[in-house]
């Protein structure tokens, strides 16, 4: 009895989903189909707006020469620092500090400097350059006993002017720290 119940149910339920999908499709059959516009219709509709192209291009090269700069004088002040550390006058300045630390007797002993890390902060026509870098070095020149240092080094470079293809941009050491000796 239970069943016949639940078979009742059933036919009723499938009859009333079949009749309301027959009332949909009669709906939609009897619905006006020029109500809806077609994709042509909906085309002419759309309004672009013509706007004066005659100086987009001066506006493009205005910003990408305003980018062109930055970068080229980003450039420039990592080529100058990156040569400033090779010079033997920072070898010396590292010598100093590592003096007093280590067993490290010429500049001459330091053998290689590895950058692990470059910061370059423009602001207008200077920069600070931030490096992280690691020095290795002999002791008493003795090329079986070799160290290395870890330091941070910050220059200072002044005249990035574009306008004088950065001739007179020159690289200062600021600051100078050593952060870590690993035996």
């Amino acid at each position: 009895m239970k069943q016949t119940e639940h078979k009742t149910l059933l036919v009723v339920l499938s009859a009333v989903v079949i009749l309301g999908i027959l009332l949909n499709c009669l709906f939609f059959a009897l619905v006006n189909n020029n109500d809806v516009p077609t994709a042509d219709e909906i085309a002419d509709k759309i309004v672009i707006p013509v706007q004066n192209m005659s100086d987009l291009n001066e506006k493009i090269e205005y910003l990408y020469n305003l980018e062109t700069e930055d970068d080229r004088a980003e450039d420039i002040a990592e080529e100058l620092v990156l040569s400033e550390i090779e010079l033997k006058s920072f070898k010396k300045e590292l010598l100093e500090i590592l003096e007093n630390e280590t067993d490290l007797d010429s500049y001459k002993d330091i053998y290689k400097i590895k950058v692990k890390d470059l910061d370059v902060d423009l602001s207008g026509e200077s920069a600070e350059v931030e490096i992280e870098l690691k020095v290795y070095y002999y002791i008493d020149g003795d090329e079986e006993e070799k160290e290395r240092a870890l330091f941070t080094v910050i220059f200072e470079v002044i005249d990035l002017d574009e306008d004088d293809d950065f001739e007179d941009a020159e690289a200062t050491l600021d600051e100078l720290e050593l952060l870590k000796i690993y035996e």
